[in-house]
């Protein structure tokens, strides 16, 4: 699916950067016949981890230097095109961000995500069960992790004072300006990337949150450029069947998740009669 991806981006003129999880070897992903650009520094994946902010902000900050480039898209190696490159360029050429949101009032469940302190990648949650009681103390190493914590939670009230708490979609796309903007963001204010630090699940809140602050009456923000299905279960769902081509016909947005190497049949069909639509 990466190659397939990567090669109808590059195709249509878009220069692209990568992110391979610290995890799983560069070489799976490596294509002569396509100049992807790999980011050198590497992050071990988890969900709902800091980890994946740090990834992207590495990404973005790599791509701005070599660019400095119109628009900047984040996908994941299994979103794929589902309509002509002309129609996704010439939105890209609309200097709008295209990234969905939605703010989070306080005293809801979701809010708790940004109000309560956590540590990074759940290292408290690493204690395996059976450990004895004895042993499950805080190590050096365990309480040099807390003390920025403990910063963050004392510094979060003033944070959530200032700004709006937004979620959406990990996947995004932001013009050249607004990054800029958040970029300078975080420059100016170490509140946000460490509340975020220490907040549950941040991929889905970060550039949301930041850009509102950036760009608050938010007049050239658009709905995201991606369509994931998540009513079913498990969700999201995987287009792979060949009748998922009438459902990909009815979408809205240029580009759909998830697909996978089972999916190749459906792509096929996917570039004969939806790129030419």
């Amino acid at each position: 699916m990466f190659k397939e991806l990567t090669g109808c981006l590059i195709n249509a003129g878009m220069d692209v950067f990568a992110h391979i999880d610290a995890k799983t070897p560069v070489s799976a992903f490596e294509h002569k016949s396509q100049p992807v650009q790999f980011l050198q520094d590497r992050y071990p994946i988890t969900w709902g981890s800091f980890a994946i902010i740090e990834a992207t902000l590495s990404l973005v900050k790599h791509a701005v230097e070599k660019g400095p480039y119109q628009s900047y898209s984040l996908l994941s190696g299994d979103t794929f095109p589902v309509r002509a490159a002309s129609t996704l360029l010439s939105l890209l050429n609309d200097h709008a961000d295209f990234i969905d949101y939605t703010v989070i009032q306080a005293d809801t469940p979701t809010y708790a995500r940004i109000q309560h302190t956590y540590l990074p990648d759940t290292r408290l949650g690493q204690l395996t069960v059976g450990v004895p009681f004895q042993e499950r103390y805080l190590d050096d190493a365990l309480m040099e992790s807390m003390r920025p914590a403990l910063r963050s939670h004392e510094n979060r009230v003033a944070f959530l004072h200032d700004y709006l708490y937004a979620k959406g979609s990990q996947w995004w796309t932001l013009s050249q300006h607004s990054l800029g903007l958040i970029l300078e963001l975080i420059e100016r204010d170490d509140r946000l990337m460490e509340a975020f630090r220490f907040s549950a699940i941040p991929d889905e809140a970060f550039f949301q949150t930041a850009l509102l602050h950036v760009c608050p009456r938010a007049e050239n923000i658009r709905a995201g450029l991606i369509y994931t299905k998540w009513d079913v279960v498990p969700a999201p769902y995987t287009f792979k069947r060949l009748s998922d081509i009438e459902y990909l016909k009815t979408m809205d947005r240029p580009l759909a998740r998830k697909f996978s190497d089972e999916s190749m049949p459906l792509i096929e069909m996917v570039k004969k009669e939806l790129w030419t639509a």
